[in-house]
C-alpha cells in the first residue's frame, strides 16, 4: 500500500489527469531521499490550485438568495392571512376560520356560493390537485360576483391573488350574498 503523504485532494483539483504521475513522482522522492533526517519534502507548502468555483462565494450568493426567499415567502403569506381575515369578516364569518387549512377553503366556498363539501374533493389523490385548481378558479368568479364586483376583477383575482385580495378585502365593497344573490330576509 503506497502512502501519498503530503499532498492533499486539492493538490489534484485543477489537473486531474495527472494524479497517478504525482503519486508516482512523490513516492520516489521519499524513496531516493539520501538521509533519514531528510524532511524537507514534507515541510513543502501544498501547491496552490485556483478553481472557478469559490465555495465562499456560492455560500454566501446561496444564503442571500435562501434568505430573501424565505422573507418573500413571509410577506406574501401574511398578506394572504390579513386579507383573507378580513374577506371573511365582511362577509359575516369569524376571521379565524381563515387560518384553518382545509376549513378555510370550505368556508370560502360557502361564501362564494359553492358547497362547501368540494373543498375535500382535493385530498383525492392525483386528481385532487387540478380539481382544486379549478374549483378555485370557480371560487374567485363567484367570491366576485358575491361582493359585486366586475368579471375583470375576477380575471385579476384568478392571476394575481396576493394583489387583488387585499383590493377586495379593503376597498368599500360590501357582501351581498352568495355568488351575488341577495339574501332574503323573512
Amino acid at each position: 500500500m503506497e502512502e501519498t503523504t503530503g499532498t492533499t485532494y486539492e493538490d489534484y483539483i485543477a489537473v486531474p489527469d495527472d494524479i497517478f504521475n504525482d503519486q508516482n513522482q512523490s513516492q520516489n522522492e521519499i524513496n531516493n531521499s539520501t538521509s533519514d533526517n531528510d524532511w524537507s519534502y514534507f515541510e513543502k507548502e501544498p501547491t496552490e490550485t485556483h478553481t472557478d468555483f469559490n465555495d465562499e462565494l456560492f455560500a454566501g450568493i446561496f444564503g442571500t438568495f435562501f434568505v430573501t426567499f424565505i422573507l418573500v415567502v413571509i410577506t406574501i403569506s401574511v398578506i394572504s392571512i390579513v386579507a383573507m381575515w378580513k374577506i371573511f369578516k365582511k362577509a359575516g364569518q369569524e376571521g379565524w376560520k381563515s387560518i384553518i387549512p382545509i376549513y378555510n377553503t370550505y368556508v370560502l366556498y360557502e361564501i362564494s356560493g359553492l358547497e362547501g363539501w368540494y373543498a375535500f374533493l382535493g385530498l383525492i389523490p392525483f386528481v385532487g390537485s387540478v380539481i382544486s385548481m379549478v374549483m378555485g378558479i370557480i371560487c374567485y368568479i363567484k367570491l366576485t360576483n358575491s361582493f359585486g364586483k366586475e368579471s375583470a376583477f375576477a380575471v385579476g383575482l384568478i392571476l394575481l391573488p396576493i394583489i387583488f385580495l387585499p383590493i377586495l378585502a379593503f376597498d368599500s365593497s360590501e357582501y351581498i350574498g352568495p355568488d351575488g344573490v341577495k339574501k332574503s330576509t323573512i
